[in-house]
């Protein structure tokens, strides 16, 4: 997997926001937004995974197996991509860089692909072999935002995927969802400023007042429309075109 060394600073890149009918109407500076939209919530973030250090230091002594494994070598996705590659069910998952975002880095040191993929006929065997292949120990239970790929709703397999995340106790439903042409490609992005997908859409969803909380789907939302009319709500755009990202609301 590659490795996400320092990448060149380019210029500020334009957020824009806009209707169905068409691009550029109630447009988002990001350069505007770089405060609220790099605040990203990461101060709770940080202050979520140092109770979760608390929790597990307490779990050492009364627990065993994945229950005893430790924070610094456990792998926190805050995003989550879900695809079809090659008829089979592809995950990525968008790891934020904390030790950068905290100023916390040690010299030569890089985390790796901060969105490896990792495909299967099924989720137990995604699983298996993410174990296989990733020295790090995968925790959902801060994930934040979920990225489903265009090929995955064609498909219509998205229902395998909900309730895949339904089963999964450490998953809220309070996770954001989205829609992408190509949901690895989404959750890989990265600002210029090397801010990961879902600490900047967490940021401009609940950090900016010009984000659209109102009109953001939740994973709650997504179940109870699977349930009542085994359809899927309209759900928020990612374009994504260079360096540039879009929500489309």
């Amino acid at each position: 997997m590659g490795k996400s060394g320092g990448r060149k600073k380019q210029s500020p890149v334009i957020l824009k926001k806009r209707n169905r009918a068409g691009w550029g109407k109630n447009s988002i500076n990001i350069a505007r937004q770089r405060k609220a939209a790099e605040g990203l919530n990461l101060g709770n973030y940080v202050r979520r995974c140092s109770v979760v250090v608390i929790i597990l230091g307490i779990s050492l002594f009364t627990l065993s197996g994945c229950g005893g494994v430790e924070p610094e070598k456990r792998m926190y996705p805050l995003a989550l991509g879900a695809d079809i590659e090659d008829r089979k069910f592809q995950l990525t998952y968008g790891v934020p860089d904390l030790p950068k975002a905290t100023g916390q880095e040690k010299n030569g040191e890089d985390q790796g692909n901060a969105a490896p993929s990792v495909s299967g006929d099924s989720f137990q065997e995604i699983e298996q072999l993410y174990s296989r292949t990733q020295e790090k120990y995968l925790d959902m239970g801060h994930l934040e935002i979920l990225v489903l790929g265009q090929s995955l709703l064609d498909g219509g397999r998205w229902e395998q995927v909900l309730e895949y995340l339904k089963q999964e106790p450490t998953i809220g439903e309070n996770v954001y969802v989205f829609r992408s042409s190509n949901a690895a490609e989404a959750v890989g992005w990265g600002s210029p400023q090397e801010t990961s997908l879902g600490e900047y859409l967490l940021g401009l969803l609940e950090n900016n007042p010009d984000g659209s909380p109102s009109q953001a789907v939740t994973l709650r939302e997504l179940y109870h429309e699977m349930y009542d009319r085994g359809a899927l709500p309209a759900l928020p755009d990612l374009i994504i075109q260079g360096e540039e990202l879009e929500v489309v609301f």
